[in-house]
């Protein structure tokens, strides 16, 4: 070989290499934090808790600051349609004691035949008595109020501390009330139960705090008392109710009142009783006396 020989340049062969490939994993976009969330609900569950705070304060300030119903009774105007004649202070019949609640309305009946409203008011405002009611419901419907809503009245035993009392009058044995004592007895009651929010359920007789058949004819028949919370019902919805029960014509002259007492009622003679009210001027007028304790012993 010729050493002189000039050296040729080295020629690289190129090599085509594939294209390098990205080995590393694509980046993955994990959640953000969840802080925000977190937060989220932190601030719904506080928005909640303070509707349920302003809700219980709320209710909470309905509670203390809501009138009793004795409280009510206190600022109660006493409508037109009542007579009012309350009792003397001092008398027997009226404690002046103040009722613990208004929770009820019981329903009396006189239990003295054809005694008037007025003569039952009387005869509560004597010095030897000490029952009374808070009314009293005539035959010819008026009605006479005997003591202030805030106080105890004396007729409706242990229940005296939470009741409102209604006497009503009736013109015979039977106890059944006159057309116009009826419409008048629903009169009276769906007012008092409007001015202390009370239910038909709140409407209640003697017979329910003690067992004594009083009403009378409407523990005899309940029947009859169960429609008259229907009627009382019907009243309150503006509707007319219509009675079964006869009309009352006042006067001892009226042919028809004595009938309706011949054709309804025992015949009671009480002239020969020892305690014969004869010397009583609110009961001259009436043929038919009724003893003293006859007359107390519907009360208890």
């Amino acid at each position: 070989m010729n050493r002189h020989m000039t050296a040729q340049p080295v020629q690289f062969m190129k090599v085509s290499r594939p294209p390098v490939r990205n080995t590393t994993s694509p980046r993955r976009n994990y959640p953000a934090p969840k802080k925000k969330n977190k937060l989220k609900k932190n601030a719904i569950f506080l928005f909640i808790e303070l509707i349920i705070l302003i809700a219980i304060g709320a209710q909470a300030f309905l509670i203390l600051t809501k009138k009793s119903n004795v409280e009510i009774a206190a600022e109660t105007k006493i409508p037109s349609w009542i007579d009012v004649q309350l009792i003397d202070q001092g008398n027997p019949s009226r404690s002046g004691v103040i009722l613990e609640g208004i929770n009820d309305i019981v329903v009396h009946y006189v239990g003295n035949p054809r005694t008037t409203a007025q003569q039952n008011r009387d005869f509560y405002n004597q010095q030897d008595s000490d029952v009374c009611s808070h009314f009293v419901v005539g035959m010819d419907g008026e009605i006479i109020m005997c003591v202030p809503l805030t106080e105890k009245s004396a007729s409706s035993n242990d229940r005296n501390k939470d009741t409102i009392s209604i006497e009503v009058c009736h013109p015979d044995t039977t106890g059944e009330f006159t057309d116009e004592s009826y419409q008048s007895l629903i009169k009276l009651v769906n007012w008092l139960r409007s001015t202390f929010n009370l239910s038909t359920d709140h409407v209640i007789r003697h017979y329910e705090v003690t067992g004594k058949e009083c009403p009378m004819y409407y523990v005899r028949n309940p029947e009859k008392w169960d429609q008259f919370k229907e009627d009382l019902k019907a009243a309150e919805e503006g509707k007319e109710v219509e009675s079964s029960y006869r009309k009352h014509k006042s006067g001892e002259d009226s042919e028809e009142s004595e009938d309706y007492s011949a054709d309804n009622s025992e015949e009671y003679d009480y002239s020969e009783s020892e305690n014969y009210l004869a010397d009583n001027d609110v009961y001259e007028e009436f043929s038919s006396e009724i003893p003293d304790e006859e007359f107390e012993e519907i009360f208890y």
